[in-house]
């Protein structure tokens, strides 16, 4: 039967032995025509399953769905919260992550203040981002840039806070771009911008920064992300409140 046949072809794409080829076999066919409605329902056993393996490849199916197909204005709000209740699982947070913004950029109207208070339950309050490993903290600042930059999202302390709270002991240096590049973000629309002053609450943001000055970064020989200290010192300077160049 139909059914049958959607449960083999799911418990495949969940399936952490296969190679990548069979992988996107198994996918190739099981994305056709599916709504993620249903999705999170038909797979539940994959995600809530014993085996962190198994469940990572079901999240990760899960993200990869939201970004290649249609994700209803129905089900957008749910799938965001779904994705925030998994979130603090490590062996998925980083495609829980992911499929949490998808759901923020696809959003609409109402809908989109809806899951961009989601979204900053789930970066700012839900999960301490420095606890994860790279993939996940990147994941987590691609979600702060976009609420940072949100006319949707406009509690300036919070966001303030959050970044804070995110940035603590951070010393990747792709990480840490993304974070200044938030507190530029957060700075200027909220402080130094329209309508904000430097004596409004800050939520610690600027207390946070001071101890990255000044940057003391060399890059590894051949490094391929790009990350210089002078683009470090910019982005510290710029998200400091110093505004130049």
């Amino acid at each position: 039967s139909i059914p049958r046949r959607r449960s083999w072809i799911m418990e495949r794409v969940c399936d952490p032995t296969l190679d990548e080829e069979a992988r996107e076999a198994a996918w190739g066919e099981f994305r056709s025509g599916r709504d993620v409605g249903a999705v999170l329902l038909e797979a539940r056993e994959y995600f809530t399953s014993e085996d962190a393996k198994v469940r990572s490849q079901a999240m990760k199916m899960l993200a990869r769905l939201l970004e290649e197909c249609d994700v209803s204005q129905e089900h957008v709000v749910s799938v965001a919260d779904f994705c925030k209740g998994r979130a603090d699982d490590a062996s998925v947070s980083a495609s829980a992550l992911a499929g949490l913004k998808v759901c923020l950029e696809r959003a609409s109207g109402d809908r989109r203040q809806k899951v961009a208070a989601v979204a900053a339950d789930c970066v700012f309050d839900g999960v301490f981002v420095p606890a994860y490993g790279q993939r996940t903290r990147q994941r987590a600042w691609d979600l702060i840039d976009d609420l940072a930059r949100l006319d949707d999202f406009a509690d300036g302390p919070r966001l303030a806070k959050g970044i804070a709270k995110a940035l603590d002991g951070e010393k990747d240096p792709r990480c840490l771009l993304r974070a200044l590049r938030c507190a530029e973000a957060c700075a200027s629309r909220f402080f130094f911008g329209g309508g904000g002053n430097q004596n409004d609450d800050d939520g610690g943001l600027f207390d946070a920064i001071e101890p990255y000055f000044p940057i003391s970064f060399e890059p590894p020989p051949n490094d391929p992300y790009g990350v210089t200290p002078e683009r470090l010192r910019r982005a510290l300077r710029r998200g400091g409140g110093g505004g130049g160049a």
